[in-house]
């Protein structure tokens, strides 16, 4: 019997972490099956090839990193899976089941996702090993149907968080063995071409342009700027003739301010222009944050303005048209508003619930600008993922004038942006107010919704608070029975019993009888 030849490549670590490869036995010529192609592993959630003991090797790197989905692939103490046509193209929507050896009869399907082409599972403190001592990880997954499976997957107790990733490749059973391909010869580096300079403006006035930066990140985080123009507001241009434009943005990973390519992470420049030494006299106190949203604004000439209040909202940027809308964050002790801080510069504000996932499209649920200011807005602040992500916009003043500028176009998705605006301008003459709406009809409610489109809505609402709903999950239909609220943790298996987190209580079905749900308080 032949076979299509896969070629396997596997991590050095394999064997110490003692994952196994079980074959499929003896499936019939001309039928489909699925090689196990690749398996390789992270620490903590980095891509960066250091050499370290179960660090991804390069050729993983090279065949695998994608910065439009490295959100989705720089989670820790996960397993993950891929499916590759014959062609290698990723594939979505294919299943993988998951299957813990001590609960083999029910085993845990996920989609591989039609975005990135990859499924995840997380691994709980249940899934802990000592390798060293031969014991072997409880997880074992494949994709459904013939194919080859990976077992020993789990959390080795030696301090290191590591995900496992394996990728399997679509063959078929009795195919001709395709040629090795010869590796291509490297050809020889292009010489950069001269970086353009900017074109040089020439406004009536001598005030130079603005140089936007926006950080590698914002484009992947679904983050956008809203102009002057598109305001609902419509502030007026004081007659000064100055405005506010968003002139920096960039991202902080938990809480460091060491420049990576690990998502999320700050930019060089970033570093550079605003992290203060301690004892500087405007020394940035707050820095460390590491799920809040920050601002800056800065006068003509550079200078901070201090203490001066925020606006910041989570219900849509329409409400910033709105004057009854009261849902703008406090600010701490007897102010109103955040504001920026006597010393730093900067404000900010603390997210919680601010779950969101980019790689679906969906954008945070924040708006942030300076309050009584004609000034840009910045939308789409959040945590991608529920990751440890800190934002920072820094607004600067500029005089009006010339016409408006178009809004501003988003970035790709990878790189460091500067972008140099011109004289820009907005507010002027308010638009004439939106006519009144006509009465809507009577709205159905939403029990009179299809079941499916409610499990879409519900899945789509457990996403943003940073847990995934398990299709069919007893313990969920339970919870949202008895009133127990939104979930907290992810279904796990401990002591024998399926058990999942909710707001009012631990919900746990025992794996032999899982239709005998009960809940404990906390």
């Amino acid at each position: 019997m032949t076979t299509t030849t896969v070629a396997r490549r596997l991590t050095e670590w394999f064997d110490d972490l003692n994952l196994s490869v079980q074959a499929v036995e003896s499936p019939p010529q001309g039928s489909a099956i699925y090689r196990l192609k690749d398996v390789f592993t992270t620490i903590d959630g980095s891509w960066e090839v250091t050499g370290a003991r179960y660090a991804i090797p390069q050729w993983a790197k090279d065949a695998y990193q994608n910065p439009a989905q490295m959100m989705e692939l720089q989670k820790q103490s996960h397993l993950y899976a891929a499916v590759l046509d014959a062609g290698g193209a990723l594939l979505g929507g294919q299943v993988i089941r998951f299957t813990n050896r001590f609960d083999p009869a029910n085993p845990d399907s996920r989609f591989t996702q039609n975005n990135t082409g990859w499924a995840s599972f997380t691994l709980f403190s249940s899934s802990n090993y000592d390798p060293t001592s031969g014991q072997q990880g409880v997880w074992c997954w494949a994709p459904e149907g013939q194919a080859e499976t990976l077992c020993g997957g789990g959390r080795p107790v030696d301090g290191q968080n590591i995900s496992i990733f394996a990728v399997w490749q679509q063959t078929t059973v009795g195919a001709e063995e395709p040629p090795t391909p010869e590796p291509p010869t490297p050809e020889p580096p292009t010489p950069e071409p001269p970086t353009p300079e900017p074109p040089t403006p020439e406004p009536p006035t001598p005030t130079p342009p603005i140089e936007r930066r926006l950080g590698a990140w914002v484009g992947p985080m679904n983050l956008s700027i809203k102009t002057l123009a598109e305001r609902p507001d419509h502030p007026t241009v004081g007659p000064d003739n100055v405005i506010y434009v968003i002139k920096d943005v960039f991202t902080t990973r938990d809480s460091s301010w060491e420049p990576s390519n690990i998502y999320g992470g700050i930019d060089q420049w970033a570093r550079d222009a605003y992290l203060k030494p301690l004892g500087d006299p405007e020394y940035f106190d707050d820095a460390g944050a590491d799920h809040h949203l920050f601002t800056l604004i800065l006068d003509l000439n550079g200078n901070k303005l201090k203490n001066h209040e925020l606006l910041y909202w989570s219900d849509g940027f329409d409400k910033l048209g709105d004057p009854t809308y009261d849902g703008y964050a406090r600010g701490p002790g007897d102010h109103r508003y955040p504001i920026t801080k006597d010393k730093s510069g900067w404000g900010n504000i603390v997210m919680f619930g601010s779950s969101y996932v980019p790689e679906r499209g969906e954008q945070g649920p924040w708006c942030w600008t300076p309050r009584g200011l004609p000034a840009e807005v910045m939308c789409g602040g959040g945590m991608p993922a529920n990751m440890h992500i800190s934002t920072f916009v820094v607004w600067q003043a500029v005089r009006v004038e010339q016409p408006p500028i178009e809004p501003t176009p988003q970035p790709p998705t990878t790189g460091d942006f500067n972008i140099f605006l011109p004289f820009v301008s907005g507010g002027g003459q308010a638009a004439p107010a939106p006519e009144a709406a006509a009465t809507p009809a009577p709205r159905a409610a939403a029990s009179d919704l299809p079941p499916a489109v409610l499990e879409v809505i519900r899945s789509g609402a457990w996403s943003r608070a940073g847990v995934e709903l398990r299709p069919g999950s007893v313990l969920a239909e339970y919870a949202r029975r008895v009133g127990l609220g939104m979930p907290v943790t992810a279904e796990f298996v401990s002591a024998g019993h399926r058990v999942q987190g909710f707001l009012g209580g631990i919900v746990l079905a025992p794996v032999n009888d899982p239709q005998h749900v009960m809940h404990i308080a906390w």
